[in-house]
Parts: structure tokens; sequence; C-alpha cells
């Protein structure tokens, strides 16, 4: 009896076991594509919706780039930062108090690096205030802001995002759509040199005329590892991006066939979030190797492409 009772145990642990690490990946959601092509290498529960959490600031990042080219203001530009942001209770690397001014530049390195989303919130009403103005309306600049970051979604046809705020908020998501935002704002030019930073000294002028001068940390330890340049990380999750060299292939006539290479990575609930991302960038990049060795077939539906 006492033998059948510890086998009966152990398969109960067994099956325990089993069970416990099925819902682990039945959890964690991924998608790995080669940006250029949006090959599709990599997925699992990728069209599962999931909170925007910080990564909504890949599109407050995105507008912000976009509205300074086309307005033509430059990034040097200083923003007096607006009322509730210290009392907002949301993260504020900075310490920003109503009446300190910080240069759209180093707003938008704090929230590259750190996700801050106060940085966030003074980018989203300062420009949003812009668009308000030249259209001679008034209103709410968060709210001005976040339509253009719901327009940005809508051109990408990230059919189940809707952006909540500037800094993150409640909004939701897929994890296809943000592999959408990220490989659209990897094209921005200049924005994949704030992702890779590991770190970056910004300046806040304070409200009392003094200027304080903080040195950032990336909160990204993967940078720099497996040529790894961006993008963000939050808690369980990773929107990131993987780098190889440019593949040049001479052709009879002289010329230079160059076919590049990025690896776009969105990972969510993993137990171990820096591995996982790892292993996911090693096998996405043996798979597109493979398929480019047969020539990059595409199938008749196109289905294995990101759209």
């Amino acid at each position: 009896m006492k033998t059948s009772f510890l086998s009966l145990s152990l398969l109960s642990l067994m099956f325990i076991s089993l069970l416990g690490s099925a819902q682990v990946k039945a959890q964690e959601s991924y998608i790995v594509v080669e940006r250029h092509s949006k090959r599709v290498l990599l997925a699992a529960n990728s069209e599962k919706s999931v909170p925007t959490g910080s990564f909504s600031q890949l599109a407050t990042a995105k507008v912000v780039l976009d509205w300074a080219k086309l307005s033509g203001t430059p990034l040097s530009t200083m923003m007096v930062v607006p009322s509730g942001i210290s009392n907002s209770g949301l993260g504020n690397v900075l310490n920003l108090q109503a009446g300190d001014q910080i240069s759209m530049r180093d707003a938008l390195y704090t929230l590259s690096l750190n996700q801050d989303k106060a940085s966030a919130l003074v980018l989203g009403e300062y420009v949003g205030r812009q668009l308000l103005a030249k259209k001679g309306r008034g209103g709410n600049p968060y709210s001005a802001f976040t339509k253009e970051m719901n327009n940005l979604a809508a051109y990408l046809q990230m059919k189940s995002t809707h952006f909540k705020s500037p800094a993150g908020g409640l909004g939701r998501t897929k994890i296809s759509d943000l592999a959408k935002l990220a490989s659209y704002a990897l094209k921005t030019n200049g924005y994949d040199f704030y992702m890779k930073q590991k770190s970056r000294s910004v300046t806040v002028k304070r409200v009392n005329g003094s200027s304080q001068s903080l040195r950032l940390a990336s909160t990204n330890k993967l940078l720099g590892t497996m040529s790894i340049g961006g993008l963000m990380v939050e808690e369980t999750n990773a929107v990131i991006s993987a780098n190889k060299k440019n593949v040049v292939k001479k052709l009879a006539d002289g010329r230079a066939e160059i076919t590049p290479r990025q690896l776009v990575v969105v990972n969510f609930g993993s137990l171990n979030r820096d591995e996982r991302a790892k292993q996911l960038i090693a096998t996405g990049w043996r798979r597109y190797e493979a398929w480019r060795a047969q020539g990059f077939p595409r199938s008749a539906n196109g289905r294995e492409f990101l759209k």
C-alpha cells in the first residue's frame, strides 16, 4: 500500500507540473517578424488582446517625431511642464514639477530609455496644444494628441488597438499590432538612435531657475546583446529589434542587390523575459536563413506575412 501511495503521489505531482507548464505556455504570446519583408517567422497567441502599457509610447514618440519634422520644429525646443504632472501618480523619473522646462529631445530620451510616463505626458500636452492652435481650436491637448496616436494605428491597420493616453493608460492592443507599430517606428529616421542608447544625460531647467543634469540608464538590459538595438521592455513583456548586416549579392551586370535584415520580436508573459527574447531571436534568425536559402518563397495567399 505504501508503494502504491507513493506512486500515486508522484503521478499527481507530475500531472500538476505538466499542467502548470501548459498553463505557462498558454499565457505566453509572441511574434517574430523580419521587418523589411514582413515575413512572420514565429508566432504563438499573436492575436491575443493585451494592455498597451508603456508600449503605447512607441506611438507617442512616432507622432512627436513626425509632427516635429512636418512643422519644422527643432527637437531642442524647450517645453514647459504643465500642472498636474507631479501629482498624477505616474512614473516621473526626472521629478518634473509644474513650470520646469525640458527639451523635446531630452523628453524623448527619457521616454525611450525609461518609458517615463511624465515625459510622455509633457510631450503629448505640448504637441497636442500646437495641433489645436494650428486648427484654431480649443480643447484638451492630451485628447488631441491621443487622437493622432489612434490615427496612426488606423493608418497601420492596427484594427485591435485603441490608445487612451500618450503615457499608456488603459488602452488595448494585440501582439501582432505591436509588431506593426514597432516596425513602423524603426523606419523613422533617427528614432533608432534614441532607442539604442544604454545611458544618456538629460537636463531639466527647474522652475527656480537652476539647471539639473541627470544620468539615465536604459531599462533594456538586452541592448548590444545579439545585436539588439531597441525598443522597449516592461515587466514580463518586451518589444525589441535585432539587426544583421545587409546581404550583398553581386549581379552579372555589375550592380549589387542589397537585402536588409532586421527582426522585430514582441514577447508577452514569459517567466524569464530576457532569456526568452534571446531564444526567440536565435530561432527567428534560423528560420529566416532557411527561408532565404530556399529563395524567399511565398505562398499563394501570403498569410505568412504581416499585413
